[in-house]
């Protein structure tokens, strides 16, 4: 038998990795950030994001910057889902 804990690690990976996955199919930079807002607020996130000031990171105003901002998201992600 597996474990709960085992089972709810897993849930929770898997939802990070889902969320993750819809933010990244952004293709247009200029849409990540309301993508990214909406998506968050689909987990009822978006003030964590707002109060951690993540969506006024200079690197949302650079395209260069986007796999810096993924990363950021990410970690957030991690954090928050539990």
């Amino acid at each position: 038998m597996v474990s709960k804990s085992y089972k709810c690690e897993q849930a929770r990976r898997e939802l990070i990795q889902q969320t993750l996955n819809k933010i990244c199919r952004t293709r247009n930079f200029s849409d990540l950030r309301s993508r990214t807002y909406v998506v968050l607020a689909h987990l009822w996130l978006h003030i964590k994001a707002e109060e951690e000031n993540l969506f006024k990171a200079e690197e949302w105003s650079n395209p260069k910057c986007r796999d810096e901002l993924i990363k950021k998201i990410k970690d957030f992600l991690i954090r928050y889902i539990r």
